[in-house]
């Protein structure tokens, strides 16, 4: 069964490749959207491989991992290549990167139930694909040049105060 989502998922994949045109950021907001319209469909329960794999944790050595980790890793080698393709610097470790970031998107997507995480990792997505001069440039400038309160009260506020604990992040916490 599981071999059978994983050939459907390579499908899905396959017809990604097809309709993405366009440089690495127009395809990483179609990838992104395509995230956001799937975990828009009734009954949607987050990404079935990771959420198997979590279920087994305790069981390394689960037949069931060696797919899921088999199919994150094509998906993984599928980013590569479109990046690749469309001159991406170092597109395998940009592809690692967005494993990470779509990963996480849908775990906190499945968590939260707040479509704003598929934006926030869109925009990160983007930040990778930055000609990488420029992108230094950004951070370097970020690093040298602090942005500084400019008035004696914004100098003095107290930091945040730590959000109040409900009931049921006291027990978490615990």
């Amino acid at each position: 069964m599981l071999e059978a989502h994983y050939a459907l998922a390579l499908a899905t994949i396959a017809g990604w490749s097809k309709t993405m045109s366009g440089d690495a950021t127009s395809m990483l907001r179609r990838l992104f959207r395509e995230i956001g319209s799937w975990a828009a469909t009734p009954r949607w329960s987050g990404a079935g491989f990771t959420r198997m794999v979590m279920e087994l944790a305790d069981q390394p050595g689960h037949p069931a991992r060696a797919i899921a980790r088999r199919h994150k890793a094509t998906i993984e080698s599928w980013l590569a290549q479109e990046l690749e393709r469309r001159g991406v610097a170092d597109a395998r470790r940009v592809a690692a990167q967005l494993q990470l970031l779509t990963e996480g998107c849908m775990s906190l997507l499945l968590i939260h139930g707040d479509r704003r995480y598929v934006e926030i990792a869109a925009e990160a997505a983007a930040r990778l694909v930055q000609p990488q001069k420029q992108y230094a440039r950004k951070v370097s400038q970020a690093i040298v040049a602090p942005k500084r309160p400019h008035s004696a009260s914004a100098r003095t506020k107290s930091p945040a105060r730590p959000l109040p604990r409900t009931p049921t992040t006291s027990r978490a916490m615990r």
